[in-house]
């Protein structure tokens, strides 16, 4: 179960994937299989610390939400049984994302299952305090440099590539918008320029058209 997700996440995380509005950055043979080898290798404290860093990763990477919204999620924020999460975004607004894997579902039941208080924040640091933004930081950092890629990648990084794999699948924009949680239809429209370079790149390099010395 895990290396199926394994394999279509790194296939994911290689081909192409961090957007700003002058350029894109590739996330080259980048693999996060570590993260669920910790899980199996370890008992005790270091299995829950294991479980919630790959928790941490899951949820970037199956929902697209910002860093600062995944720390904010509390206990009380999650249905499992529906595998939905209450999102608080920017500016105070509200918002329901669906989780669309049962792995990544059983994942987060197996974290609950282990937390010794029913209510407060879902992610903790060692202290039982709501783990910060910098603790992400320093999780993907970590088992970014265990699979030794010679990127800087940063958990936004993860939510850029969720948008760009949903326009490439012909989402409607304005569901991703709700999805984003942008209050603007143009911040979310970045992303549509970048999948129309992307579309030039590969007629420039891959059409047989090109390929004819006429």
């Amino acid at each position: 179960m895990y290396e199926e997700r394994l394999h279509h996440f790194e296939r994911f995380c290689s081909t192409w994937r961090k957007i700003s509005k002058s350029r894109r950055i590739h996330l080259e043979n980048l693999s996060f299989e570590y993260v669920h080898q910790d899980i199996a290798d370890s008992s005790g404290q270091k299995k829950k610390s294991a479980i919630q860093n790959a928790l941490v990763l899951e949820l970037l990477f199956s929902t697209g939400m910002r860093v600062g919204e995944l720390c904010k999620l509390l206990k009380a924020d999650i249905n499992i049984e529906s595998g939905s999460l209450l999102i608080m975004g920017k500016g105070a607004k509200e918002r329901v994302l669906q989780i669309g894997s049962m792995s990544v579902i059983e994942l987060l039941r197996e974290h609950c299952s282990q937390s010794e208080c029913p209510r407060g924040a879902l992610l903790v640091n060692r202290k039982g305090r709501p783990l910060s933004e910098q603790s992400v930081r320093a999780i993907v950092k970590k088992y970014a440099l265990r699979a030794d890629t010679q990127m800087h990648i940063t958990p936004h990084m993860f939510r850029h590539s969720f948008a760009t794999a949903l326009v490439e699948a012909n989402v409607d924009i304005r569901c991703i918008q709700k999805l984003l949680g942008h209050s603007s239809i143009l911040t979310t429209q970045i992303y549509t320029d970048v999948s129309t370079a992307k579309q030039r790149e590969i007629l420039i390099n891959y059409h047989p058209r090109n390929q004819m010395n006429i």
